[in-house]
């Protein structure tokens, strides 16, 4: 639990104080967080970034009762729409994660290479580095030992050795800022490696005048922005400094933010960052201890907007209670996790039995969920919970006064962690609301999904008309210009598919959008009348800006979308088109580099309704309607019985590879596995027989390395797919990926490939299912 049960009913009736509502239907950016934006657990020194298209703020976990700073561990939270936060709960416990510290003061954390680096201080005498391959984690210690202490060159000296604030140059140079205490000369950077975890020559000196703690680094328009906090002499104020240079010839510019409201004229730390073009300061004070009756020991985290002027100053920030615009509007109808919310009453968080963060509620605690798009209408609501004794959750539209809409009832799941689902229908509800969840009873709430219910939905000017329309890409295959795009298998996909330029070890571009090239997709769609049609996309980007494709309306130009790498899938949004007639339109998209995955594209509207026009006999014509004719576009309209073979080592079907068969790890099927050498294109090889048509090539494997391991899929000769062995936790913890690819009839030789140095990761057996498939001899 994150509180101690003697707190929970006075902390609900102070937050129930503390915490102003808003009240009635709303629309996209009328809504406004609450600051402090997190309530339920206490936070402070916040370190902001963005991450695959998401805030993050990792930050210190103020205990309940500490009676000094006595933090042992750090909370994450994170938003992508500013308002309502996602609780991952403690991803960093130095008592229990590294061998050598035991506090854990202001931290900063950040992204390179498609790894997150987390630098912590043990108090104010060093700095330590944890790593992950996720922000949420699970950040293990690098070194097991400080990064940064007193015998670091150039750090003898500093009266605090924390607040660590690291930053990536433009060039690729990372620095770290540190230190702290009442002298201008207390504050220090030193340069990091290209690894992150080991520095480069002596720490330089920065002198900053009332320097106190919380050095951190910015860059903007060319200009390095140094913030910090001053000693109490100068107002314990957010001031900065900017220099043309990283390390040396900052000048004093100004003061950020005053020492916030209610902080009790009390210790800050700040950071900032750009986040969808506009500048946020995240700070902390004493709001929500102050309700509360707490110590200034209990800290809050909060966010306001920050403006620089034409001159690249920094206008002072405007702090309060009102806190920042929402962003964008919660989907009504996806799987939201109920940590992710804006305010609460007497609520926890716990770890849930599927990964991520679960509700713990009591008789009369709520969270409040701000900006619910219920589009055209929805009737019910599927909510995960799990309790030991009978409880119920209500569902209350706009104000907490309000009289629920419905109320889910259940009986004892058998347990805490014994998840079930269960639903209730209402009356249909449209437009955007606020919604709270209140407990009426005890139970842990996992996530919540609302539905079209068993109303009926109201009359539409087109059979299948809606406010959006979700195209899954994969089934647009059979379109003339569809290749060279393939569909790939992915559990983690929407429909288990998704299509991709395969990555043949030459780094493919096709270096602009054209009419004529091959690889394209087209997705046309009626409007029933004048909108703004938003246009939504999945995609899976592990090569970080490598990864990218085109896209565009009807005739307009092709536009480059290009973006950060993500983990795993996630949802980007391109574009959204003002004022788009009413009428057919058709919106493309374009391979641009290869190895890019995409999964579904959802088409929403602001007014009125849109139509999946693709079986219209005409929806909208092709630019170039017959770029890349396929003479035979389904080669195999009949094809043969659909059966499964397994190709383990040493057996028939099984070709050889670079490499070894070993039997060095558990949980392996057969004799053992197939070890391939580390290097990059060593494989292993496998013959097989089988008709013309659709395969599904399944590899069981275990992957005991931190990254992932790359392979290419290699048939007769010919680059055709690529697959992923992501880290599996260990070398004995086996898994399965796939592909569907389509083969040509006779015998086929496949090769698995690595696609990097560290070779590929072990491979139990190879599965593959398809039209009369069955292995042969390698000597036929």
């Amino acid at each position: 639990m994150r509180f101690a049960s003697i707190y929970i009913r006075s902390l609900c009736l102070a937050a129930a104080m503390l915490m102003p509502f808003v009240f009635g239907v709303f629309l996209i950016n009328t809504a406004r967080a609450d600051n402090p934006i997190v309530s339920h657990v206490y936070t402070a020194d916040p370190a902001a970034r963005v991450f695959n298209g998401r805030v993050y703020v990792i930050t210190s976990h103020d205990l309940d009762n500490q009676g000094g700073y006595d933090m042992k561990d750090y909370t994450l939270f994170s938003s992508d729409d500013m308002v309502n936060w996602q609780d991952h709960g403690i991803v960093f416990d130095v008592e229990n994660d590294t061998s050598w510290a035991s506090r854990a003061y202001a931290p900063d954390f950040i992204e390179r290479n498609g790894r997150y680096y987390l630098y912590f201080p043990n108090g104010a005498s060093s700095i330590g580095v944890a790593v992950a391959d996720r922000p949420e984690g699970p950040y293990r210690d690098a070194l097991g030992r400080a990064l940064v202490d007193r015998n670091t060159p150039g750090v003898n000296g500093v009266n605090w050795v924390f607040d660590p604030g690291v930053f990536i140059d433009d060039n690729g140079q990372a620095y770290l800022y540190f230190g702290g205490g009442s002298d201008s000369d207390d504050a220090r950077v030193i340069r990091l490696n290209n690894n992150m975890i080991s520095t480069s020559g002596s720490a330089i000196t920065i002198n900053i005048p009332n320097f106190f703690e919380a050095a951190y680094m910015v860059k903007r328009n060319g200009t390095y922005y140094l913030s910090y906090s001053t000693n109490s002499a100068a107002g314990l104020e957010i001031r900065y400094m900017t220099s043309s240079n990283p390390t040396s010839g900052f000048q004093y510019r100004g003061v950020v933010m005053d020492n916030p409201w209610e902080n009790n004229s009390n210790n800050n730390h700040a950071s900032m960052i750009q986040y969808q073009g506009q500048w946020y300061l995240f700070y902390h004070n004493r709001a929500i201890s102050n309700a509360r009756g707490a110590s200034s020991f209990q800290r809050s985290v909060g966010v306001d907007r920050m403006y620089f002027n034409g001159n690249g100053t920094i206008q002072p920030v405007n702090d309060g209670r009102s806190g920042v615009p929402q962003l964008k509007n919660v989907d009504a109808f996806a799987v939201n996790q109920a940590e992710t919310f804006d305010n609460e009453q007497g609520i926890e968080t716990e770890r849930a039995s599927g990964g991520t963060q679960s509700l713990r509620m009591g008789n009369g605690s709520w969270v409040k969920v701000s900006g619910v798009d219920f589009a055209n209408g929805a009737s019910g609501i599927n909510a995960r919970v799990a309790s030991g004794n009978s409880s119920s959750l209500q569902i209350i539209v706009d104000s907490i006064n309000n009289s629920p809409v419905a109320t889910i009832r259940f009986s004892s799941t058998g347990g805490s962690q014994n998840w079930q689902t269960r639903s209730v229908s209402f009356p249909r509800l449209t437009g955007v609301h606020n919604i709270y969840l209140r407990s009426t009873g005890y139970h842990n709430l996992d996530w919540y999904q609302f539905t079209g219910g068993n109303n009926a939905p109201e009359p539409s000017p087109d059979p299948g008309s809606s406010s959006s329309i979700i195209v899954e890409l994969e089934s647009l295959a059979s379109q003339s210009s569809f290749s060279p795009f393939v569909i790939q298998s992915d559990g983690s996909a929407s429909d288990g598919q998704y299509i991709v330029w395969p990555n043949n070890g030459n780094n493919q571009m096709l270096n602009s959008g054209s009419d004529s090239a091959s690889g394209r997709v087209s997705i046309p769609f009626r409007l029933s009348q004048t909108t703004n049609l938003q246009f939504r996309i999945g995609v899976n980007f592990p090569s970080g800006t490598d990864d990218s494709f085109y896209y565009k309306l009807d005739s307009r130009e092709w536009v480059t979308q290009n973006t950060i790498g993500t983990i795993g899938w996630d949802t980007l949004t391109p574009a959204t088109f003002s004022n788009i007639s009413a009428g057919l339109h058709t919106l493309y998209i374009q391979r641009r580099e290869d190895g890019s995955r995409l999964d579904n594209v959802t088409l929403s509207v602001s007014g009125g309704t849109i139509n999946d026009s693709s079986n219209n006999p005409n929806p909208n014509p092709n630019p170039n309607p017959n770029p890349n004719p396929n003479p035979n576009p389904n080669p195999n309209p009949n094809p043969g019985t659909m059966n499964t073979v397994t190709i383990q080592e040493n057996s028939d079907g099984f070709c050889g590879l670079n490499g070894t068969v070993d039997n060095n790890h558990g949980g392996h099927t057969g004799n053992g596995f197939s070890n391939t050498e580390n290097a990059n294109g060593t494989g292993i090889n496998w013959l097989i027989t089988g008709e013309a048509g659709s395969y599904t090539l399944r590899w069981r494997y275990a992957n005991g390395s931190a990254t992932n391991r790359a392979g290419v899929l290699r048939v007769n000769s010919s680059n055709i797919s690529t697959t992923d062995f992501a880290n599996t936790g260990s070398w004995d913890s086996w898994t399965t990926t796939s592909v569907t690819v389509q083969l040509t009839g006779g015998s086929k030789n496949l090769r698995l490939e690595a696609n990097q140095d560290s070779g590929l990761a072990n491979i139990d057996y190879l599965e593959v299912t398809g039209p009369n498939v069955a292995t042969t001899n390698c000597g036929n």
